[in-house]
């Protein structure tokens, strides 16, 4: 199953490596350019340079849902569409709004799915097992349309309905048993949260987190939660450094070193931007 896991994720992400660096690097350096006052973040040239560089983030479920569409052998175009939808703008706003949505009279659970991974690769995963049965159903004749129509109207509500509440809920679970536990050991605490903290993130598990860092950081002044989990990103750092200085193999140097450094202004610009949102 781990084996399995490791193989999905290497197919999703190898063909984007290269650009999901090149954004790291490209966000690091427009912080380094802000705080050194070259640029700020109202001038036209810094907007261009971000919407290069937060695109692919904001945008992943898209560029996910083609990757898992060509691993699950099934249409890719149809699973960037369903990525899409996840992140429509008129969705993104009634989720921003706290907007009460409901399907044919099923209560709608919004979450935010930018930047988020399993949603996708579940609704695709859904999408495959749903265009294999209607190709099996639906006459020859009929496929070119009916298939694609079929997919989106049973795929994309059943993602909003079933993943999001999901996805909710566990990130709720999550949070709540982080808080009891800081309560308890809060080292320990700590070890746990910094631990699962990318994963959580991957799977859209993060955001019940986002209300605690800003209550603690507005009733006390600062959070320390949030403040353990900058070891992360520069444990990861750390691990992909030591790599890529004992490798010998020329093709693995030159990804780590891109994975360093991305590693490293990625988390600085997260740490920049976190603590001049927070004062």
């Amino acid at each position: 199953m781990g084996n399995q896991a490791v193989q999905l994720l290497s197919a999703l992400f190898t063909p984007i490596l290269g650009p999901l660096a090149a954004a790291g690097i490209l966000k690091g350096f427009l912080v380094l350019l802000t705080i050194t006052h070259v640029l700020t973040e109202r001038s036209g040239t810094y907007m261009i340079l971000y919407a290069a560089a937060d695109a692919l983030f904001y945008f992943l479920p898209i560029l996910l849902g083609f990757s898992a569409a060509k691993v699950f052998k099934t249409s890719q175009y149809m699973g960037a569409v369903i990525g899409a939808a996840l992140v429509y703008p008129n969705m993104v706003a009634a989720y921003n709004a706290g907007k009460a949505l409901h399907f044919l009279g099923i209560p709608v659970v919004l979450m935010s799915y930018a930047q988020t991974l399993i949603p996708i690769i579940a609704a695709v995963y859904l999408l495959s097992v749903v265009e294999k049965f209607l190709n099996r159903v639906i006459p020859q004749v009929l496929k070119g349309i009916f298939v694609p129509l079929l997919c989106l109207v049973i795929v994309v509500p059943a993602t909003f309905l079933v993943v999001g509440p999901i996805t909710s809920t566990l990130s709720s679970w999550l949070a709540t048993a982080i808080l009891a536990l800081y309560k308890l050991v809060p080292a320990f605490a700590g070890f746990i949260l910094a631990g699962i903290w990318q994963l959580a993130v991957l799977l859209g598990l993060h955001w019940a987190f986002i209300p605690i860092f800003l209550n603690n950081i507005a009733t006390k002044g600062f959070d320390p939660i949030d403040a353990m989990l900058y070891c992360t990103v520069f444990g990861q750092v750390g691990a992909a450094l030591a790599m890529t200085i004992k490798t010998k193999d020329a093709k693995f140097k030159e990804l780590g070193t891109t994975a360093v450094i991305s590693g490293f202004f990625r988390n600085y610009r997260a740490h920049y931007i976190w603590c001049n949102n927070s004062t």
